[in-house]
């Protein structure tokens, strides 16, 4: 289970550069990688375990809702203004795990391809494409800095 290690040095959440570096393994497994990278990576490892294990679906999927809500948890401790709050159905956590589902697809339909030029394989990546962008509106909208948020009383 990912540690939930926050910190102040941690001042905006990531870009979609850093996600995909997440994906390919390249970042997220050292104890100084953002935490939001560190479930990036997560998110990629469950979905590359759940294609090829259609018996462990539930388990993994729990998993993979279990990460989204530290996430969005991560998210309401350290978002500066509670107006910066998001609904379930804008869940950060959930985008995440958006992301990391069509990159990992993408993966494995350019490793599946007769031909890497084929429409399909265009699509797959075009849809990681949509995604980065949304995700990088997401952060535009959370630009930071993270700060443990303390409540006012009105929350």
């Amino acid at each position: 289970m990912p540690t939930q290690q926050i910190g102040a040095d941690q001042e905006s959440l990531p870009g979609w550069h850093q996600l995909l570096a997440a994906f390919r393994g390249e970042v997220g497994s050292s104890p100084s990688d953002h935490q939001i990278i560190k479930w990036a990576k997560a998110f990629a490892d469950l979905h590359r375990k759940r294609h090829p294990s259609v018996k462990r679906a539930a388990e993994i999927d729990g998993r993979r809702a279990e990460i989204a809500t530290l996430i969005d948890n991560w998210i309401e401790i350290y978002v500066i203004a509670p107006s910066h709050r998001r609904s379930p159905a804008q869940s950060v956590g959930a985008a995440l795990d958006a992301v990391a589902a069509a990159y990992v697809a993408a993966e494995y339909c350019f490793l599946a391809a007769e031909d890497v030029s084929a429409p399909a394989v265009h699509a797959a990546w075009q849809r990681v494409g949509d995604l980065t962008c949304s995700w990088n509106d997401l952060v535009a909208q959370n630009p930071g800095p993270w700060r443990p948020r303390i409540p006012d009383g009105g929350d």
